[in-house]
């Protein structure tokens, strides 16, 4: 600012006069260079500010909008839950799931014996939704994915780590018992019938093969006699 004689030279935010304070300062330099500065921005400090400058012969200004952007809290990830060590059989789908809370969202990586675990392939994917919920999940497990899995979540804030271990088991077919084979000895006379050579069904339930039988068994005859 310049003039004659030299200007007073004046803050306004919003229209409201602004002074000096541990946060905001006003520094003049010697070629009349005049800075309003903010020591430590906070959200408050937004608005319209206007620097006035005022002698006895006259007065100018000019306006300047300041806009703050609020800066995201970080917090470091943690695991709400942790993914569980399981036991699946070889053709199985595995699933290692856990669910992780963090801002920013963080990225997620998986390793198996300290080795990346490469997903997104037709048989190994890697699931999440907006909650933080988190799945790797493995189609038509083998015995090469059996080991021990590390999840890592990383932000800005920090990193956190969980392991479980994975067990695929192979299926092993137990063999049937053969069923056991019954034996009915014949106890009713009817049955009596019953010999090495087969059943004579005809003459086990005919009323003539039961008076045959007992004719055979008390010594009787064919006779004309009465």
């Amino acid at each position: 600012v310049s003039g004659l004689p030299t200007p007073d030279v004046m803050w306004y935010q919003n229209g409201r006069m602004v002074h000096q304070d541990q946060f905001h300062k006003m520094i003049v330099s010697e070629k009349g260079f005049h800075s309003f500065i903010f020591e430590a921005v906070k959200s408050s400090d937004a608005g319209t500010y206007e620097c006035v400058a005022v002698n006895r012969a006259g007065e100018s200004s000019f306006a300047v909008k300041v806009e703050v952007i609020a800066k995201e809290h970080h917090t470091p990830p943690t695991f709400i839950f942790k993914p569980q060590s399981k036991k699946v059989f070889e053709g199985d789908t595995a699933r290692l799931e856990c669910q992780i809370s963090a801002i920013p969202t963080p990225r997620i990586y998986w390793k198996r014996n300290n080795e990346m675990v490469q997903y997104n392939t037709d048989r190994i994917s890697l699931l999440h939704d907006n909650t933080g919920r988190i799945c790797l999940l493995i189609h038509n497990a083998t015995k090469k994915d059996a080991g021990w899995y590390t999840v890592s979540a990383v932000n800005g804030a920090g990193v956190a780590t969980c392991h479980a271990r994975l067990e695929v088991a192979t299926h092993t077919n137990k063999p049937v018992p053969a069923p056991k084979q019954l034996r009915v000895r014949p106890t009713f006379s009817k049955y009596l019938a019953l010999n090495g050579r087969g059943l004579d069904v005809k003459q086990a339930f005919s009323p003539e093969g039961e008076f045959q039988r007992l004719a055979e068994q008390s010594g009787l005859y064919e006779s004309d006699e009465l």
